[in-house]
């Protein structure tokens, strides 16, 4: 076989330059045993099961107006959360749909951010829907904190073509300001090509997505939405092949035969598995209590009683209440219209003391009190049983106001005795059960 030997030193030079270059990179990415590369971080997790992590795309997908939009916006809101706590989100995540994140403050104390792109709503969606997501993510009133934590675009204005460029131009552009860009989120990958069923456009696309994910310096989160297509669990075209065969986790969103509820579920994973029966159901809701005042999903309730009887099972079976007279302009009046919103249907006492805390933003053991003091009061009662609902005073058995009416509790010894009135002596006020509410402690109502 001869041999050109026409080639001009400058391009052989180049040539080896080029060669070089690529195998000291290959050379990098060589598997050793004695150094295992560092367990990347979670940055998403559903009902406690990994399901992002930096360095990996996810991918949401489910059919039209299933509440794709929403699971992202509750992720978004997890993820923010953690970071403007600076810690791990370990409390309740019912807010977030059952997301939680771990968003840790990274060594280098660089501060972590987040990019968001929305490229199907008007700007006006495109606001409304942000907002629902720092109501979920606690933000209410400040938002000096976020905006130096969530870059959020609406991307309908731009060329499909200009779209990656956009992308990819705020991530550089971040990244050079010492800024770490932990998670980007795509609602609507599908818009960012002009034709998802164009392999090569595709096949291009999701190597650009997964180059930025797996960075080497800058590793991130990409999480994508993506439509199905009519009929069947399908994404579309190739695009959606390729997406799901690159994705660490799909996530699948779809809504059940009535119509009322959606339900998020894992069947396609390297690490997590989530069936979609029971999955995470989630239904509409009307929520006119501040910070959301606006209608929005939320968790549906599940059984969660011997003998599988749901929160709204029991709630159908206690009296309709009667309301309390109110003109809301005092402190007390103002305690008495969050009552009458969200008792609308009873609560467990869990359910209850954590509302009082997310309205009133005060700490658990100040809800908790609150609670016991607005029994005291005779505003509210406890049903039947050892995890009796609370709900607002049927007309038959009003209490006059100041009267606490007597509760059988269990004690030491077993033997069953009628609760302790609050103002009966030093221990007043504790209950015995795993529902304390400490009466004697209760902090003034709101100024």
């Amino acid at each position: 076989m001869s041999v050109n030997t026409n080639k001009s030193p400058e391009v052989s030079r180049s040539a080896g330059d080029g060669l070089t270059g690529l195998l000291a990179k290959l050379e990098k990415a060589r598997f050793v045993a004695s150094k295992p590369p560092e367990k990347p971080i979670t940055v998403l997790s559903l009902k406690g099961v990994q399901i992002c992590t930096l360095g990996n795309i996810s991918n949401i997908q489910g059919p039209a107006k299933s509440a794709k939009s929403t699971v992202l916006g509750a992720m978004v809101a997890s993820v923010l959360k953690a970071m403007l706590r600076e810690g791990p989100d370990s409390g309740d995540c019912a807010e977030t749909l059952a997301f939680s994140s771990d968003a840790p403050k990274l060594k280098d104390e660089r501060e972590t951010v987040i990019l968001h792109f929305d490229t199907e709503q008007s700007p006006y969606d495109h606001y409304g829907q942000v907002m629902r997501m720092l109501a979920r993510a606690g933000v209410n009133g400040t938002y000096d904190s976020v905006n130096q934590r969530l870059y959020s675009y609406s991307l309908v204005e731009f060329d499909i073509a200009d779209r990656i460029e956009a992308i990819e131009g705020i991530l550089d552009t971040l990244r050079l300001a010492a800024k770490y860009v932990l998670c980007i989120f795509l609602d609507g990958v599908a818009d960012i090509v002009r034709d998802p069923n164009d392999s090569k456009e595709a096949f291009e696309l999701v190597e650009r997505l997964h180059r930025m994910a797996a960075d080497r310096i800058h590793p991130c989160a990409i999480i994508t939405v993506l439509h199905e297509n009519p009929g069947n669990s399908k994404t579309r075209g190739h695009l959606g092949s390729q997406i799901e065969r690159k994705s660490e986790t799909n996530l699948r969103v779809a809504k059940d035969d009535k119509g009322e509820n959606s339900t998020m579920w894992v069947e396609k994973a390297r690490r997590a598995h989530i069936p979609k029966s029971p999955g995470v159901p989630i239904r509409w809701q009307d929520d006119p209590v501040p910070p959301h005042s606006h209608s929005r999903f939320v968790l549906a309730h599940t059984a969660t009683t011997e003998g599988a009887t749901t929160t709204k099972a029991k709630a159908k079976s206690v009296d309709t209440p009667k309301l309390i007279e109110t003109s809301g302009e005092t402190p007390l009046d103002r305690d008495r219209v969050f009552l009458n919103t969200v008792l609308k249907t009873p609560l467990s006492y869990k359910e209850l003391s954590d509302k009082t805390r997310k309205h009133f933003r005060i700490k658990i053991d100040g809800a908790k009190a609150r609670v016991g003091q607005w029994r005291k009061k005779g505003w509210i009662f406890k049903g039947d049983g050892k995890k009796g609902l609370y709900g607002l005073h049927p007309p038959s058995e009003e209490v006059p106001a100041g009267e606490e009416p007597a509760e059988e509790v269990p004690t030491v010894d077993g033997t069953i005795t009628p609760a302790v009135a609050a103002e009966s002596g030093p221990d007043a006020g504790v209950s015995s059960t795993p529902e304390a509410e400490v009466v004697s402690q209760a902090e003034p109502g709101p100024s």
